[in-house]
């Protein structure tokens, strides 16, 4: 996705929550899904930046702070 490619995943996985509207989920073992999904893909290679876009936003170091986010969860939980 960073490199616009188009993901297509399984929505039995949490592959979904990566995807987002940046692609598209098929039930797994579809054949007939896969193969439209990558028609799809295929069909709309603007997609491709969306999720590049969609990476950088939710995913890239500068959006996540990991480290302060595990720090705010621990303090919240020694509070509690």
């Amino acid at each position: 996705m960073a490199c616009e490619s188009i993901p297509i995943g399984s929505m039995y996985t949490s592959l979904w929550e990566v995807i987002g509207d940046a692609g598209y989920l098929i039930k797994y073992g579809d054949l007939e899904q896969l193969i439209t999904a990558i028609s799809l893909a295929i069909d709309n290679p603007f997609l491709g930046k969306s999720a590049r876009e969609r990476i950088i936003k939710n995913f890239s170091r500068k959006s996540i702070n990991r480290s302060e986010k595990l720090f705010q969860i621990i303090n919240s939980l020694i509070k509690e």
